[in-house]
């Protein structure tokens, strides 16, 4: 008996270890897409300035999506979501 629960939470931990595990995979891949292809252009101050163009998740999605095609990335939608993600909770803190 004793070893079946040991056996359950040790899968209980290595599916949570793997679920947590790749939040932060898809939060450093945001930050490094951002720090790779973002700011040989711009520093990080371009999205705390007063007159931002951002004013919502939907319009920093769009940004980002619209620099990707700008500059040719051909990131996927999961890239541009991580880069999004990550500029939200750095900097822009709409609710999600």
């Amino acid at each position: 008996m004793c070893i079946q629960k040991s056996a359950k939470y040790l899968l209980a931990t290595l599916v949570a270890s793997a679920m947590l595990g790749s939040q932060t995979f898809a939060s450093d891949r945001g930050e490094l897409l951002y720090e790779n292809h973002c700011q040989s252009c711009h520093n990080k101050n371009v999205h705390t300035r007063e007159n931002r163009l951002v004013k919502s998740p939907e319009s920093l999605r769009a940004w980002v999506y619209s620099w990707a095609i700008h500059n040719n990335l051909q990131w996927s939608e999961e890239e541009i979501a991580d880069i999004t993600a990550y500029l939200n909770r750095t900097h822009y803190h709409f609710p999600d």
